[in-house]
């Protein structure tokens, strides 16, 4: 069963930070800055995401199950990734 994730102040600070240094294109490499339209507001979310590295691929994961973000992905069909200046969005799947 996927971990509970609550944003307490600490994890909104760090939030914060890492999209600014994400944004510069700094941090680890896997870093990404994942953008996502709601579902329901149409508003765009942004949000720090790692990707995971598995058998030579990427895959973006929501470790804490069906966040926010994974339901709008799923909904939505597709997100961008950003770091530094670049951008690219994919097609989203759900994988069990």
């Amino acid at each position: 069963m996927a971990m509970t994730y609550r944003v307490t102040p600490v994890i909104g600070i760090w939030n914060r930070l890492a999209k600014a240094l994400i944004s510069l294109g700094l941090g680890a490499g896997r870093w990404r800055v994942l953008e996502v339209r709601g579902r329901t507001s149409g508003r765009v979310y942004r949000t720090p995401v790692s990707l995971v590295t598995y058998e030579g691929r990427e895959w973006l994961v929501s470790p804490y199950g069906r966040t926010g973000w994974a339901a709008n992905a799923i909904a939505l069909g597709s997100v961008t990734l950003r770091r530094g200046g670049r951008a690219t969005t994919y097609a989203v799947s759900e994988v069990e």
